[in-house]
């Protein structure tokens, strides 16, 4: 297998949200997210991501949908169940939705949603995401509930929260949590739901996590706006999109 094969197999979302937060203090005139979306895409970007909390339009509704116009690979909405607004998701070109909820944490700006405690609401909720032509996704704990759950709403994608790895306090922990991600990894393949890795993780956590070859994308946000403090948007972006390949073809079979 080729690095062009390995870089369709392991792929880099990056989420516009940091950046969201530094153009309502600074203004748009300061932050064109157009442009850092396409220089996104083309330093190796192959999907780009907005939340939007709790039904409110963090952008005006018209830019959002030219901003998803615009991109030439795939956009995605995160979104909260509660907050989700069908008639006005309809009017929008926006195909592709992640559940989320809204966060109890300080230092993230949503959190994973429990398939398992709303599962009858949910069910009729994607089946009519569904029916309005929106492919679902869902951000969960790497836990085998909350899998089995994504596989009864017949979710093709899932997201999975690795930010306890992140966070472990010893090696053992990280072992644990290592342990933990790469059986929720196999136990989706094993319902043929594809996985991506999320959370609160640094450059180093990439790197291990990419190694596990059953991961088909990474969404990032944090870990790629602080590197871009140093290195520029453009740079951090490739400079990923270079580590996810690196690690992935070092680890293959």
């Amino acid at each position: 297998m080729n690095i062009h094969q390995q870089r369709q197999l392991l792929q880099l979302s990056v989420s516009l949200n940091s950046l969201i937060n530094v153009r309502q203090r600074m203004g748009s005139d300061f932050v064109d997210l157009s442009w850092l979306a396409r220089a996104a895409e083309e330093a190796g970007a192959d999907q780009i991501s907005l939340y939007l909390p709790g039904g409110k339009w963090v952008l005006p509704k018209a830019e959002v949908n030219q901003l998803s116009m615009q991109i030439i690979n795939s956009f995605e909405l995160e979104i909260t169940p509660s907050g989700l607004l069908l008639d006005q998701l309809q009017a929008t070109s926006i195909r592709n939705i992640c559940l989320v909820s809204d966060s109890a944490s300080e230092s993230a700006q949503f959190g994973v949603v429990d398939l398992v405690v709303d599962t009858v609401h949910l069910e009729k909720l994607v089946r009519e995401l569904r029916s309005h032509g929106k492919r679902v996704s869902a951000y969960i704990l790497p836990a085998a509930k909350q899998i089995v759950a994504a596989a009864t709403l017949e979710l093709s994608q899932i997201r999975l929260d690795c930010s306890s790895y992140a966070c472990a306090q010893s090696d053992v922990q990280r072992q644990l949590e290592l342990v933990k991600i790469q059986l929720a990894v196999t136990d989706c393949i094993r319902y043929g739901i594809s996985v991506t890795i999320a959370g609160l993780l640094h450059w180093c956590d990439v790197e291990m996590l990419a190694a596990i070859q059953d991961v088909s994308q990474f969404h990032l946000d944090e870990a790629i706006f602080s590197k871009a403090l140093m290195c520029g948007w453009e740079g951090a972006v490739s400079g990923m999109k270079a580590l996810l390949i690196k690690s992935r073809l070092s680890h293959r079979s």
